[in-house]
């Protein structure tokens, strides 16, 4: 982008004088004709850095494409022990001092009091599953 910009308002900073053009070289007529090459460079520069980085983009979005999806819900169970023993399942809520979790085999929620509660672990399994 910096390139482009040069070439568009050109990128030297410090002003030339008539005796400085013809110094260097030998008319303004040349002058200019050199000035619109180095801009001409530095737009074939631009367009270089605009190709890569557009190339460059694209494989970063393609990537994005092959990535493997994030799961929809993590494979994590909640075991509680509990003063009656342990209980281990999925959370459906916490909420009014109690747990709520869903256990295989059992159509209703196992309700556990907060204050019964021992320990909580995340697992990745329960042993019954």
């Amino acid at each position: 982008m910096w390139h482009t910009l040069a070439a568009e308002v050109g990128a030297r900073t410090r002003l030339h004088t008539l005796d400085d053009i013809r110094a260097r070289y030998a008319s303004v007529q040349a002058y200019q004709v050199g000035q619109a090459a180095a801009a001409g460079r530095r737009l074939q520069t631009a367009r270089t850095l605009i190709a890569a980085a557009l190339g460059l983009l694209l494989t970063g979005v393609l990537l994005t494409w092959w990535a493997p999806a994030a799961p929809t819900q993590p494979p994590a169970y909640l075991k509680v022990t509990r003063l009656g023993g342990t209980v281990c399942g999925t959370l459906q809520s916490a909420d009014g001092g109690a747990l709520r979790l869903a256990v295989a085999g059992s159509h209703d929620p196992v309700v556990i009091p907060l204050a019964t509660v021992t320990n909580l672990a995340v697992t990745p399994t329960c042993p019954d599953r």
